[in-house]
Protein backbone atom coordinates (compact mmCIF):
# COMPACT_ATOMS: atom_id res chain seq x y z
CA UNK A 1 0.00 0.00 0.00
CA UNK A 2 2.81 2.38 0.89
CA UNK A 3 4.54 1.93 -2.44
CA UNK A 4 1.26 2.18 -4.33
CA UNK A 5 0.45 5.50 -2.68
CA UNK A 6 3.97 6.67 -3.36
CA UNK A 7 3.37 6.28 -7.09
CA UNK A 8 0.96 9.20 -6.86
CA UNK A 9 3.95 11.47 -6.41
CA UNK A 10 6.11 9.97 -9.16
CA UNK A 11 5.99 13.07 -11.31
CA UNK A 12 7.49 15.17 -8.52
CA UNK A 13 9.85 12.56 -7.17
CA UNK A 14 12.77 13.15 -9.52
CA UNK A 15 12.81 16.91 -8.96
CA UNK A 16 12.55 16.52 -5.19
CA UNK A 17 15.42 14.02 -5.02
CA UNK A 18 17.71 16.26 -7.07
CA UNK A 19 17.04 19.18 -4.71
CA UNK A 20 18.25 17.08 -1.78
CA UNK A 21 21.39 15.56 -3.31
CA UNK A 22 24.07 17.81 -1.77
CA UNK A 23 26.11 15.58 0.60
CA UNK A 24 26.19 16.29 4.32
CA UNK A 25 29.26 16.40 6.55
CA UNK A 26 28.31 13.04 8.05
CA UNK A 27 28.19 11.47 4.60
CA UNK A 28 31.66 12.77 3.78
CA UNK A 29 33.28 11.40 6.94
CA UNK A 30 31.58 7.98 7.05
CA UNK A 31 34.25 6.25 4.92
CA UNK A 32 34.70 2.56 4.14
CA UNK A 33 35.66 1.65 7.68
CA UNK A 34 32.16 1.37 9.10
CA UNK A 35 30.64 -0.60 6.26
CA UNK A 36 33.60 -2.94 5.94
CA UNK A 37 33.44 -3.79 9.63
CA UNK A 38 29.71 -4.26 9.41
CA UNK A 39 29.66 -6.42 6.29
CA UNK A 40 32.60 -8.73 6.99
CA UNK A 41 32.19 -10.27 10.38
CA UNK A 42 30.36 -8.29 13.01
CA UNK A 43 30.20 -10.18 16.30
CA UNK A 44 32.47 -9.16 19.15
CA UNK A 45 34.97 -7.59 16.75
CA UNK A 46 32.41 -5.30 15.17
CA UNK A 47 31.00 -4.37 18.56
CA UNK A 48 34.47 -3.41 19.75
CA UNK A 49 35.18 -1.46 16.58
CA UNK A 50 31.94 0.47 16.75
CA UNK A 51 32.05 1.39 20.42
CA UNK A 52 34.60 4.25 20.06
CA UNK A 53 32.87 5.86 17.05
CA UNK A 54 29.51 6.38 18.70
CA UNK A 55 28.42 9.49 20.51
CA UNK A 56 31.22 11.97 21.20
CA UNK A 57 31.37 12.80 24.89
CA UNK A 58 33.58 14.20 27.61
CA UNK A 59 35.74 11.57 29.38
CA UNK A 60 33.96 12.36 32.63
CA UNK A 61 30.72 11.03 31.09
CA UNK A 62 32.23 7.66 30.18
CA UNK A 63 31.26 6.23 33.57
CA UNK A 64 27.63 7.32 33.27
CA UNK A 65 25.17 4.45 33.51
CA UNK A 66 23.46 5.84 30.42
CA UNK A 67 26.68 5.31 28.46
CA UNK A 68 26.78 1.68 29.51
CA UNK A 69 23.19 1.19 28.39
CA UNK A 70 23.96 2.88 25.09
CA UNK A 71 26.96 0.59 24.42
CA UNK A 72 24.90 -2.51 25.21
CA UNK A 73 22.08 -1.45 22.89
CA UNK A 74 24.47 -0.79 20.01
CA UNK A 75 26.28 -4.12 20.43
CA UNK A 76 22.97 -5.98 20.63
CA UNK A 77 21.67 -4.30 17.49
CA UNK A 78 24.86 -5.02 15.54
CA UNK A 79 24.59 -8.70 16.43
CA UNK A 80 20.97 -8.69 15.29
CA UNK A 81 22.00 -7.17 11.96
CA UNK A 82 24.74 -9.75 11.59
CA UNK A 83 22.28 -12.61 12.01
CA UNK A 84 19.96 -11.10 9.43
CA UNK A 85 22.65 -10.36 6.85
CA UNK A 86 24.12 -13.85 7.04
CA UNK A 87 21.01 -14.91 5.11
CA UNK A 88 21.89 -12.53 2.27
CA UNK A 89 25.51 -13.31 1.46
CA UNK A 90 24.94 -13.28 -2.30
CA UNK A 91 23.22 -9.91 -2.10
CA UNK A 92 26.04 -8.48 -0.02
CA UNK A 93 28.67 -9.72 -2.45
CA UNK A 94 26.90 -7.90 -5.29
CA UNK A 95 25.98 -4.65 -3.54
CA UNK A 96 25.73 -1.69 -5.86
CA UNK A 97 27.59 1.50 -4.99
CA UNK A 98 24.29 3.07 -3.92
CA UNK A 99 23.45 0.18 -1.61
CA UNK A 100 26.96 0.21 -0.16
CA UNK A 101 26.70 3.95 0.47
CA UNK A 102 23.36 3.64 2.23
CA UNK A 103 24.38 0.67 4.39
CA UNK A 104 27.60 2.41 5.36
CA UNK A 105 25.91 5.61 6.43
CA UNK A 106 22.97 3.87 8.08
CA UNK A 107 25.42 1.89 10.22
CA UNK A 108 27.22 5.08 11.18
CA UNK A 109 23.88 6.59 12.18
CA UNK A 110 23.08 3.50 14.23
CA UNK A 111 26.28 3.87 16.26
CA UNK A 112 25.34 7.48 17.03
CA UNK A 113 21.75 6.78 18.04
CA UNK A 114 20.75 7.04 21.69
CA UNK A 115 17.03 6.58 21.06
CA UNK A 116 16.39 2.88 21.67
CA UNK A 117 13.16 2.74 19.68
CA UNK A 118 14.84 4.23 16.62
CA UNK A 119 17.42 1.43 16.54
CA UNK A 120 14.88 -1.14 15.34
CA UNK A 121 13.96 1.10 12.41
CA UNK A 122 17.62 1.54 11.46
CA UNK A 123 18.18 -2.21 11.62
CA UNK A 124 15.21 -2.78 9.34
CA UNK A 125 16.49 -0.18 6.86
CA UNK A 126 19.96 -1.71 6.74
CA UNK A 127 18.65 -5.23 6.20
CA UNK A 128 16.15 -4.20 3.53
CA UNK A 129 18.64 -2.05 1.63
CA UNK A 130 20.97 -4.97 0.93
CA UNK A 131 18.26 -6.67 -1.13
CA UNK A 132 17.07 -3.51 -2.88
CA UNK A 133 19.33 -3.48 -5.92
CA UNK A 134 17.10 -0.80 -7.51
CA UNK A 135 18.22 1.78 -4.95
CA UNK A 136 19.68 4.75 -6.79
CA UNK A 137 22.65 6.82 -5.69
CA UNK A 138 20.58 10.00 -5.34
CA UNK A 139 18.02 8.11 -3.26
CA UNK A 140 20.79 6.72 -1.05
CA UNK A 141 22.08 10.24 -0.39
CA UNK A 142 18.68 11.63 0.53
CA UNK A 143 17.44 8.65 2.53
CA UNK A 144 20.64 8.25 4.55
CA UNK A 145 20.43 11.91 5.53
CA UNK A 146 16.77 11.57 6.52
CA UNK A 147 17.23 8.48 8.68
CA UNK A 148 20.14 10.19 10.44
CA UNK A 149 17.96 13.03 11.71
CA UNK A 150 14.44 11.60 11.98
CA UNK A 151 13.14 10.57 15.41
CA UNK A 152 11.17 7.46 16.32
CA UNK A 153 8.11 9.62 17.10
CA UNK A 154 8.30 11.20 13.66
CA UNK A 155 8.58 7.76 12.03
CA UNK A 156 5.51 6.55 13.93
CA UNK A 157 3.58 9.63 12.88
CA UNK A 158 4.42 8.93 9.23
CA UNK A 159 3.18 5.35 9.48
CA UNK A 160 -0.03 6.41 11.22
CA UNK A 161 -0.88 9.28 8.86
CA UNK A 162 0.49 8.28 5.43
CA UNK A 163 -2.91 6.98 4.40
CA UNK A 164 -4.17 10.59 4.33
CA UNK A 165 -3.79 12.90 1.35
CA UNK A 166 -3.71 16.09 3.40
CA UNK A 167 -2.80 17.08 6.95
CA UNK A 168 -4.27 20.21 8.50
CA UNK A 169 -3.28 22.08 11.63
CA UNK A 170 -5.77 24.29 13.55
CA UNK A 171 -6.28 27.78 12.11
CA UNK A 172 -8.23 30.89 13.08
CA UNK A 173 -12.00 30.91 12.80
CA UNK A 174 -11.88 33.33 9.85
CA UNK A 175 -9.92 30.78 7.80
CA UNK A 176 -11.58 27.63 9.06
CA UNK A 177 -14.68 27.80 6.83
CA UNK A 178 -12.66 28.33 3.66
CA UNK A 179 -10.27 25.53 4.58
CA UNK A 180 -13.13 23.10 5.22
CA UNK A 181 -14.89 23.85 1.94
CA UNK A 182 -11.72 23.63 -0.16
CA UNK A 183 -10.62 20.47 1.54
CA UNK A 184 -14.03 18.84 1.06
CA UNK A 185 -13.96 19.76 -2.63
CA UNK A 186 -10.53 18.19 -3.20
CA UNK A 187 -10.58 15.11 -0.94
CA UNK A 188 -13.19 12.79 0.54
CA UNK A 189 -13.51 13.30 4.30
CA UNK A 190 -11.63 10.09 5.09
CA UNK A 191 -8.57 11.30 3.14
CA UNK A 192 -7.57 14.26 5.32
CA UNK A 193 -6.30 14.45 8.87
CA UNK A 194 -6.87 17.35 11.26
CA UNK A 195 -4.39 17.56 14.10
CA UNK A 196 -4.93 19.01 17.55
CA UNK A 197 -2.95 22.15 18.27
CA UNK A 198 -0.72 20.73 21.01
CA UNK A 199 3.03 21.14 21.42
CA UNK A 200 3.80 17.51 20.50
CA UNK A 201 2.05 17.78 17.13
CA UNK A 202 3.73 21.11 16.50
CA UNK A 203 7.18 19.59 17.09
CA UNK A 204 6.36 16.62 14.85
CA UNK A 205 5.26 18.88 12.00
CA UNK A 206 8.27 21.16 12.40
CA UNK A 207 10.64 18.19 12.34
CA UNK A 208 9.08 16.61 9.25
CA UNK A 209 9.05 19.94 7.43
CA UNK A 210 12.74 20.48 8.19
CA UNK A 211 13.52 17.02 6.78
CA UNK A 212 11.60 17.74 3.60
CA UNK A 213 9.06 14.99 4.32
CA UNK A 214 6.09 17.35 4.48
CA UNK A 215 5.33 20.06 1.95
CA UNK A 216 3.12 23.06 2.71
CA UNK A 217 0.28 23.21 0.21
CA UNK A 218 -0.98 26.75 0.81
CA UNK A 219 0.43 30.05 2.06
CA UNK A 220 -2.67 31.14 3.97
CA UNK A 221 -3.45 28.02 5.95
CA UNK A 222 -1.45 25.25 7.67
CA UNK A 223 -2.16 22.41 5.29
CA UNK A 224 0.46 19.85 4.23
CA UNK A 225 1.01 16.84 1.99
CA UNK A 226 3.71 14.18 2.02
CA UNK A 227 6.79 14.58 -0.13
CA UNK A 228 7.48 11.93 -2.80
CA UNK A 229 10.25 10.19 -0.85
CA UNK A 230 8.06 9.17 2.11
CA UNK A 231 6.77 5.95 0.50
CA UNK A 232 10.34 4.73 -0.16
CA UNK A 233 11.42 5.75 3.33
CA UNK A 234 8.60 3.85 5.04
CA UNK A 235 9.21 0.76 2.90
CA UNK A 236 12.82 0.69 4.15
CA UNK A 237 12.02 1.41 7.79
CA UNK A 238 9.13 -1.02 8.15
CA UNK A 239 9.69 -3.41 11.05
CA UNK A 240 8.19 -6.90 10.68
Amino acid sequence: MLLALGMMFSGQYEAWIKSMEKPSIAEKVAGNFAAQAALTGFGATAAAVYAPVGVVMLPVLANALANGRYQQRIESEIRRIEQELHQHQDNIKNLTDAQFKFVNEALLTLTQTLEQEKLKYLTAAICKSVVDDKLRHDEASVLSRVIRDISADEIKFLYESFQYHAINFPVGEAQKGRMESERAANFPAEQWLSLEGNHHNRFILTGLLSLGLLIKTDTWVESYRFSPVVAKLLALLKVH
